[in-house]
Order: structure tokens, then C-alpha cells, then sequence
């Protein structure tokens, strides 16, 4: 109640910076490309991908301007935030995990779709997952209505689920602008060079997580005690508000914080990926989504000290061998080159 008494009584200030941000940018370019729904909240996964995204945007299209409107603008008024968007502008969705049935930005991310017909919008990579009952199909019927009325849509899936989710049910008509490519955070390798020491655990308490995991971390907890390893605990969520010009500094502290332990056992799914990008060997369990194993799979499987365990039994071995080594390191060079898909798409 309190909340949404705050909330009610916020908006209008929310509305009135938001309106003073698009001011300021308004007759700035005619090039210019749109990032939204870049995050505002706590979770630093999506900060991460939303400072890689501009990253990449930056790389490949220097000549354009990169325009950034957060969750918070478009949870205030999306017909303010984007009130200066003309029809060349190019529209991106920052990738993530919040589409489907678990978060609300649905309904945001379908709304942005239907108010801007004759744009072309890209989705960064997502993993987007319904629920099996009948909410869930309603959303899909509405969700499909949406996406295949728009004629300039590209969608990238991160994961096979996904990609078989969109070519057969949200986007079957239009399945050639679907691709299948890797999260976001993949392209990028930041390693901190940091001295590493005991177990960092990463574990999430919201919606997504898998109560089938609880055995699991139980035999994991009694392996690194055996080993009389120290123990740390983060996340890669905090309870504070994000903003965009703070998001740089709070990514950095995360990827330095996680660099410096020898062994990452987490089931975030940028849990796992914050410690591959930092070089630091990981023991991964799935979420509820099973994001985290879609992505192993189907991006990770062979690196070597990136683990998702499926099996208790597995623990121990994998322990001790990604503690015989000290160093380890991620080549990302050959899986820049499967993010052509969006540079192709924004050109055409």
C-alpha cells in the first residue's frame, strides 16, 4: 500500500524529468539509434548488457548517435520518453530476460511495437519464457498479434528455446527475421587481474529461482567445507536504484568483487557470465527459466572453466579440477563474429 501510494505521488516528477531529458536530445541528429528500456532497477545482469550493447553500438556505428531511454522513462510515459522518435530512427530493445510471463515489461515491449509500426526494431538477444497455464496463452495469442502486424521487426534469441518459441508460435510467418546468437555480455572479456581467494557463492531469490536445486547447493556447501575454502556470498542484484550514469561504477565493483575468487558458484545466469568475462572458473545450476543451461549449451559448453552442474555427483570432480588450475582465459574473438546478424539487420 505504501508503495503504491509512493508511486502514485512520484509520477508526475518522473513524468517531468523525463520530458526535460527528451527536450534536452530533441533536433540533436537524424541518425540516431535508440536504445531502450535500458534498466533502471537493481539488477546489475541488465546493467551489464545494456553497457555492452552500448559498447557495440558504439564499435559498429560510430556515425550515429546513440540515444538512451531507461525502463524508468517508459514506466513513466512511453508517449513521452519516445515523443522525438521519427520514422528512420532505428529502435532497439535491450536484451535480457523480462519478456514472457514472469515480468511486466511484457506489456511495455508490446506497446513500443504497436506505437511504432514503420520503424525498424531490433530486440537484442532475449530469452523469453511463458508459464504453462492459461494466462501464459493468452499473452502468446496477444504477443504473436503484435509482432507478426509489424512488417520491420528483428528479434534475436539467445537460446534454442526461444528461437523455436518465436519461429513456431510468436513469429511464424516472418521467421526469417529471427536469429539465433548469443547473449550480449558474451562479446565482451574484461579481466581484472586481481588476487584470487576461497569461493564467491551468487544465488537469486525472486521469481526464477528452481526449488530442485536445494539438494544440489546442500552437497555443494559440504564439498567446499571439506576443503576448508573461505566463503563469501554476493548477488548480482542490489536493492537500489540504477541509473544510467551510475551503472558503469556499480558493473565495474561486481566484475572486480567476482574477479577476485577462485571459484564462482552461482544460478544467475550473469552470475555465470560475469565470471567467465573476469576469467574466473564457475559452477553454474539452472534458474527456473533454465536460461542458464540454454545458454551453456548452447554458447559455453566448451570452455573450460565454465561448468553447469545437472548431476550432485558431478560436484567434487569439478571442484578439483577447476582448482588445480590458476589461470584460465576467455577468447571471445570468434563469437564477436556471430553478432553479424544484428550489424546486418540496422543496415538493411
Amino acid at each position: 500500500m505504501l508503495s503504491s501510494i509512493k508511486q502514485i505521488l512520484y509520477r508526475p516528477i518522473g513524468v517531468y524529468h523525463t520530458f526535460r531529458k527528451v527536450q534536452k536530445r530533441r533536433n540533436r541528429s537524424k541518425n540516431r539509434i535508440f536504445l531502450l528500456n535500458i534498466p533502471s532497477h537493481g539488477n546489475l545482469g541488465d546493467h551489464l548488457l545494456s553497457i555492452i550493447e552500448q559498447k557495440f553500438l558504439k564499435e559498429h556505428f560510430p556515425e550515429k548517435e546513440i540515444v538512451l531511454v531507461s525502463s524508468a522513462d517508459l514506466y513513466f510515459s512511453i508517449s513521452i520518453a519516445l515523443m522525438d522518435v521519427n520514422e528512420d530512427d532505428v529502435l532497439c530493445i535491450t536484451g535480457g530476460g523480462f519478456m514472457g510471463s514472469l515480468y511486466a515489461e511484457e506489456r511495455r515491449i508490446l506497446s513500443i511495437v504497436k506505437r511504432f509500426p514503420n520503424n525498424k526494431i531490433i530486440f537484442f538477444p532475449q530469452t523469453i519464457y511463458y508459464e504453462h497455464d492459461d494466462r501464459s496463452n493468452i499473452l502468446i495469442k496477444k504477443a504473436r498479434r503484435v509482432y507478426s502486424a509489424h512488417k520491420n521487426l528483428y528479434v534475436m534469441a539467445r537460446d534454442k528455446t526461444t528461437y523455436e518459441l518465436l519461429v513456431t508460435k510468436l513469429m511464424p510467418n516472418a521467421s526469417h527475421r529471427v536469429y539465433l546468437i548469443p547473449d550480449m555480455a558474451l562479446y565482451a572479456h574484461l579481466p581484472q587481474n586481481n588476487t584470487r581467494n576461497g569461493v564467491l557463492w551468487c544465488l537469486r531469490h525472486d521469481a526464477e529461482v528452481n526449488e530442485e536445486n536445494a539438494l544440489t547447493i546442500d552437497r555443494i556447501k559440504d564439498a567446499v567445507k571439506s576443503l576448508h575454502l573461505c566463503e563469501r556470498y554476493t548477488d548480482t542484484y542490489i536493492f537500489k536504484p540504477v541509473p544510467s550514469e551510475k551503472e558503469f561504477e556499480e558493473v565495474q565493483a561486481k566484475l572486480s568483487e567476482i574477479s577476485k575468487a577462485q571459484l564462482v558458484i552461482t544460478d544467475r545466469l550473469h552470475g555465470m557470465i560475469y565470471s567467465l568475462i573476469t576469467d574466473t572458473p564457475v559452477i553454474a545450476l539452472d534458474n527456473l527459466s533454465r536460461k542458464v543451461s540454454q545458454v551453456y549449451n548452447q554458447w559455453l559448453k566448451d570452455v573450460p572453466f565454465v561448468k553447469v552442474i545437472n548431476n550432485a555427483n558431478e560436484i567434487a570432480d569439478t571442484i578439483d579440477t577447476f582448482l588445480i588450475k590458476n589461470e584460465y582465459h576467455y577468447n571471445n574473438i570468434s563469437i564477436q563474429k556471430l553478432y553479424q546478424p544484428i550489424i546486418d539487420a540496422i543496415n538493411e
